[in-house]
């Protein structure tokens, strides 16, 4: 066929329509990767958000422990003061007692 100069006109439609078909699927796997492209992008953003959130209250829960560590200290403080004022009234009074 080459060498006589015909052209098989079946094969070069056939060629055309699988050259489509490829273009066709080409495209549409472009279009696959961009919409996949824009929904990692969503994706990191809201992930990254979260993680910015979670920093957020990780913060906060260490504020709020040293708070409540700050309280305790104080409340056991006056625990302790009390308890050493309570000592003292009490060798106070077992020394005016052994003294009379």
């Amino acid at each position: 066929q080459y060498r006589s100069g015909q052209v098989d006109l079946d094969y070069v439609g056939h060629y055309f329509r699988y050259a489509y078909q490829v273009r066709q699927a080409i495209t549409q796997h472009v279009q696959n990767v961009t919409s996949i492209q824009k929904e990692l992008n969503v994706a990191r953003t809201e992930l990254s958000q979260a993680a910015q959130r979670s920093k957020i209250l990780e913060k906060l829960k260490e504020k709020q422990q040293y708070r409540y560590d700050k309280r305790l200290q104080r409340l056991e403080a006056v625990h302790l003061d009390e308890l050493g004022m309570q000592n003292h009234i009490r060798r106070q009074h077992n020394n005016k007692e052994s003294v009379n």
